[in-house]
């Protein structure tokens, strides 16, 4: 896998999921799922599966600035890598998750404190609602790299206006039409450290990003490696109860969709099976993503996950 490779890649997917910037944010955040899933897979040594579920995790917790909302959504879409070693074994393991946020200026202000108090402190926190059999249960993240576990993915548009540095990577930027995405850690008053989300997702992929995880979590752990295993049994099993619903040809994407290359060891496709879903026989090949509404009121509070996108990374590539 060459680096130059991924790179042509994400900057073929981000410009495609965002060449239309004025479409809400759960739309753009199905983009992509799509677009970033279809290029990565097009990398030797790379492969990328994804799953959509409109209805994101909410958390609550009894220290937030404000009053309202009484929830928040832990986030909006969680990227998951790990690295194919012998005999299929996957090692590496490291889970980011991106709160998205449509901006039109840099630097930009939280509009949702306790949102950004979540993010800025990750205090105790007790899942309420798209949690199923979870809900109720309570959460401690710790460590010294949180900012590298929880960034906010700041999706501007072709009128973006930047009075802070941004990102040299954007000098360069081929698609000017199309509108930039960011990723920023959730400093006051302003977000800072942006960086371009495709170098972002670079580094990610190449296993210098996010927060290391276990697989299966240790007995008694209710940090961030439980954390990562709850969204995606969660994810798992409601994307496995919408395919289950839907045929082949009319797959129900308002709620969910399923894209890219799932074999038995990768961790969506394990859920997947566990849930009771073959993923390659309902797997969304071509075309384009479903138009996602951007309402979740018709969701029931027992259904929801989060959207991922997980890569893995082939066998003696940057172990």
């Amino acid at each position: 896998m060459k680096e130059i490779d991924v790179i042509q890649a994400l900057v073929a997917a981000v410009a495609a999921a965002l060449r239309v910037p004025s479409q809400p944010e759960p739309q753009l955040v199905a983009n992509l799922v799509w677009h970033i899933t279809q290029e990565a897979n097009r990398v030797r040594d790379l492969r990328a599966a994804g799953v959509f579920v409109h209805g994101q995790p909410h958390i609550t917790c009894d220290n937030f600035p404000d009053k309202a909302p009484a929830s928040v959504e832990i986030g909006d879409l969680l990227l998951l890598r790990s690295q194919q070693k012998a005999k299929g074994t996957l090692t590496n393991k490291r889970g980011l998750l991106l709160q998205a946020k449509k901006t039109d200026h840099i630097p930009t202000q939280p509009d949702n404190r306790n949102q950004h108090h979540i993010y800025a402190h990750w205090p105790q926190f007790t899942y309420r609602r798209h949690m199923k059999d979870l809900n109720g249960e309570t959460r401690f993240v710790e460590g010294v790299d949180l900012f590298d576990a929880s960034q906010y993915l700041l999706l501007g548009d072709s009128t973006l206006q930047a009075t802070a540095p941004v990102p040299p990577f954007w000098h360069v930027w081929p698609f000017p039409e199309f509108g930039p995405a960011f990723t920023a850690h959730p400093s006051l008053p302003s977000l800072t450290h942006h960086q371009c989300f495709i170098q972002t997702l670079v580094a990610f992929i190449l296993g210098d990003g996010g927060k290391s995880y276990d697989d299966p979590p240790r007995a008694g752990d209710i940090g961030w490696s439980q954390v990562i295993h709850d969204l995606i049994t969660v994810t798992g099993k409601q994307a496995s109860l919408y395919v289950q619903k839907a045929s082949k040809s009319a797959h129900d994407g308002r709620l969910c969709f399923l894209t890219g290359d799932f074999r038995t060891d990768g961790t969506i496709a394990m859920q997947l099976a566990n849930a009771g879903t073959s993923p390659s026989n309902d797997v969304l090949e071509s075309g384009e993503p479903p138009d996602i509404p951007e309402s979740t009121e018709s969701i029931p509070d027992s259904a929801g996950g989060i959207s991922i996108v997980e890569f893995i990374v082939g066998e003696g590539e940057n172990a």
